[in-house]
């Protein structure tokens, strides 16, 4: 892993102990993103106002808010650190300029082309434009998913790349969720699932 990704994964580490327990042993595990969600509520350090509102939500809806959290304040990170390791801030302006033509909204080329002062900054980047870049202009960096960009990956699909279409077939899901409800067996099995990508990705 970088060494930007290690400062980060120690600080987040650091933050958010203890884990969490919920009696399953995989959700246990001393990972990082995993234990931003403590002791079964959705929180930030020990908001009690959070807290609070957890404790009269129903268990689906706690499963929901936590799945989300994953999927929407860490997917970024998690797909950041592929993106810093093949395009460190000392070549991303040169690797940014080869896909100048490439169909680019008028936000993402404020992001990428037109930096006041310096270069662009991957930290400044959200998840969706991260995938759209790694989609885009790695084409001999990383191999292209098992089953190319786009389908769901998979149990025995183990690529990188694969891993990041994980993280988008679950952060859709989540965007489609109308009810914002996620019953016990699905919620173990996505948060089963991204613990996974989540780890394959930091190791």
């Amino acid at each position: 892993m970088v060494d930007r990704g290690q400062t980060m994964v120690k600080s987040m580490d650091n933050h958010c102990q203890p884990c969490l327990d919920l009696g399953q042993p995989w959700l246990s595990m001393p990972y990082p993103w995993l234990t931003m969600v403590n002791h079964g509520h959705v929180s930030q350090g020990h908001d009690d106002d959070v807290r609070n509102f957890s404790e009269s939500l129903t268990s689906e809806e706690v499963n929901f808010l936590k799945i989300y959290r994953l999927c929407q304040k860490h997917a970024a990170d998690a797909v950041r650190l592929i993106f810093d390791k093949h395009v460190p801030t000392s070549t991303i302006t040169a690797h940014l300029g080869t896909f100048r033509s490439l169909k680019w909204n008028k936000n993402e080329q404020n992001l990428l082309f037109l930096v006041s002062g310096g270069s662009a900054n991957s930290t400044e980047f959200d998840f969706s434009l991260l995938y759209k870049l790694i989609r885009n202009t790695f084409n001999h960096k990383i191999p292209r998913p098992t089953r190319e960009w786009g389908p769901k990956p998979l149990s025995g699909d183990e690529l990188v790349s694969d891993d990041i279409e994980r993280i988008r077939y679950h952060r859709n899901s989540i965007a489609h969720n109308t009810e914002l409800k996620i019953n016990d067996k699905k919620f173990e099995d996505q948060w089963k699932d991204l613990s996974q990508v989540y780890k394959h990705i930091d190791n």
